[in-house]
């Protein structure tokens, strides 16, 4: 090509005809329209496309470009993304961002004499450009997912089996175990708090390498893990159980455990008060979710399920009907459906029964396991439910027609499960003392990640896309943290 007259502008030549390549046709868009079309595009691509001309920077690297990538990757958060002025200590993916930042500095050198006389410059500058930096985040915490190694930190308190827990969007942390406690923990970690644990969880790690190399045979294995009490605050206990607890529920200031003792407690949150003792169960009380704060669904031993409502938030619970069972069929676990009419219940006779509340009857079985259903996850808009079992293997079911879909085996009873809110990740714990995490789109035995950092049998988990917290037989609770900040 060649370089020619005419606007002055460089020219090549293309079919015979030339062609002026310094043309830029998007100038004709508006930057709704330009907006519109990044959707098409690829994160990576959008960073260098921000580098093409100030016009471009200006869209692109715009919040309402970068939320709608982040809401399309990652769905909607439920944080508000940091503002200009936060910086916590972060783990992310270094390339990537460092990419980013290359690329936008090199156009902020280039356009900062006109940036200074614009007020569309200003606004670019003082946004900061928060969502890409959410979504820099969230790239970076997924690349732990998949290939890095997580912070894991170990939190002791109870005196027996860590035997159920959850924590909430705030990351309060309840743990019940058959100690017949139940512990509230905080695990927010400031700033100065992760850098601190980064630099002696690397520590540790480095002289863990070197005396396992020196030491361990050539296909010893050897995990690694770090008691970092001052990353976590004992918020509060409660007690009032005669017997394990076996399972809990809480939503805001109201939580609900279920126990060996054969009775459901009410208890205040913030004050650790027991508001009130369910009565009713003839064994002990194995499930039980807080549906709202005037409904409550248990189950039991004594093979039944029992719906308990109040009129108002100062009346007491009183038990309004009861699901009775096949003999012996004893309830292992319960997911309630998204219209509160339906629930799924896990039993020993190796079934899932879908119940209907109003009719007070079975009204479907999934079957398939040969041995006892000990977990359970329910997903009714996704047409999912997903269950784990003694016969140690994990079935996904479709909840409209009680097909089995999908069988993972293991080599030990399932007792924990979870998919996350996406239905993207899996996650099972059991008797085989590890985390293995399967990716639902593209399900087989073989997990996308397996973390054997408990010594234990594993009897609860919980995670979201910043970590996995999970409760075991050696009276442990370990936090597998992805990110190293909070």
């Amino acid at each position: 090509g060649g370089e020619g007259g005419g606007g002055g502008g460089r020219r090549r030549r293309r079919g015979g005809q030339e062609v002026c390549s310094d043309t830029d046709y998007t100038r004709l868009l508006s930057r709704d329209v330009m907006m519109y079309l990044a959707d098409f595009v690829d994160a990576q691509s959008l960073c260098s496309m921000v580098c093409v001309n100030r016009e471009w920077r200006l869209v692109f690297s715009s919040d309402i470009v970068w939320r709608r990538h982040f809401v399309r990757r990652f769905g909607a958060p439920k944080r508000r993304p940091p503002t200009p002025h936060h910086r916590s200590q972060r783990l992310i993916d270094l390339d990537f961002r460092s990419s980013i930042r290359q690329q936008l500095l090199s156009t902020d050198n280039h356009t900062a004499d006109n940036n200074n006389n614009s007020s569309n410059g200003n606004d670019s500058n003082s946004a900061e450009r928060r969502w890409q930096r959410q979504y820099e985040e969230r790239h970076g915490i997924d690349r732990q997912w998949r290939v890095g190694k997580p912070h894991v930190m170990t939190m002791k308190a109870h005196t027996g089996t860590v035997t159920c827990l959850s924590f909430d969007e705030q990351n309060r942390l309840i743990t019940g175990s058959d100690d017949g406690s139940l512990i509230m923990w905080e695990l927010n970690v400031s700033a100065d708090d992760s850098a601190t644990a980064v630099a002696k969880a690397t520590a540790a790690a480095k002289s863990a390498a070197a005396a396992a190399s020196a030491t361990a045979s050539s296909g010893a294995l050897v995990h690694q893990h770090h008691k970092l009490t001052k990353n976590t605050h004992r918020v509060a206990s409660f007690h009032g159980h005669h017997g394990p607890v076996w399972c809990l529920d809480w939503h805001d200031d109201m939580l609900v455990s279920g126990s060996y003792d054969k009775t459901i407690k009410v208890w205040n949150v913030p004050s650790g008060q027991n508001l009130q003792t369910l009565r009713g169960h003839a064994s002990w009380v194995s499930s039980v979710q807080l549906c709202s704060p005037q409904h409550i669904i248990s189950g039991s031993w004594d093979a039944t399920l029992r719906v308990w409502r109040r009129t108002n938030r100062q009346a007491d619970f009183a038990c309004a009907q009861t699901l009775v069972g096949a003999v012996g069929n004893a309830v292992y676990c319960h997911k309630v459906g998204a219209q509160s009419q339906r629930v799924y219940a896990g039993c020993r006779y190796q079934n899932v029964d879908l119940w209907d509340v109003e009719a007070a009857k079975v009204v479907e079985k999934f079957v398939g396991h040969s041995k006892q259903v000990y977990c359970l996850h329910v997903d009714e808009q996704r047409r999912l439910a997903v269950s784990g079992s003694g016969d140690h293997t994990t079935r996904v079911w479709d909840t409209r027609t009680a097909r089995c879909e999908h069988v993972i085996a293991g080599t030990a009873p399932v007792m924990a499960l979870q998919v996350d809110a996406d239905g993207r990740k899996l996650a099972l714990g059991g008797y085989d003392k590890a985390i293995r995490v399967f990716d639902m789109r593209k399900l087989s035995d073989e997990p996308c990640r397996t973390f054997s950092d408990h010594s234990a049998a594993i009897f609860c988990l919980q995670f979201d896309h910043e970590k996995i917290v999970s409760g075991a037989a050696n009276e442990s609770v370990l936090v597998h943290n992805f990110c190293y900040y909070h």
